[in-house]
């Protein structure tokens, strides 16, 4: 969900960009003031987006790091129930047995 939600910042970031690259051909869309103001009424928001970004993957970090955490809590006594024995048959990426 964190991931996600870090995801729709950074779209909201990209939507927020005054579009500042090359010119269309012909007379210029807007006036330099126009331009400026546009401008810097953008960059307050897209760092409030950013902000949100950076919050949203931290705690998705932290999230995997639980995830990972249980997992390997979960597996251990499988694990050191198998230690010493050697398993009979491996299976490997793919799916295919040897």
């Amino acid at each position: 969900m964190s991931a996600s939600l870090a995801a729709s910042d950074l779209a909201s970031t990209l939507a927020e960009n005054p579009y500042e690259g090359a010119p269309f051909p012909g007379p210029p869309a807007d006036e330099e003031t126009v331009r400026a103001v546009r401008h810097a009424e953008a960059v307050p928001v897209m760092t409030g987006h950013l902000a949100d970004a950076a919050h949203h993957l931290d705690i998705a970090a932290t999230c995997c790091h639980y995830a990972a955490g249980g997992i390997t809590r979960a597996l251990a006594p499988a694990l050191r129930s198998r230690a010493g024995t050697r398993p009979s048959v491996s299976v490997i990426p793919g799916g295919v047995r040897r």
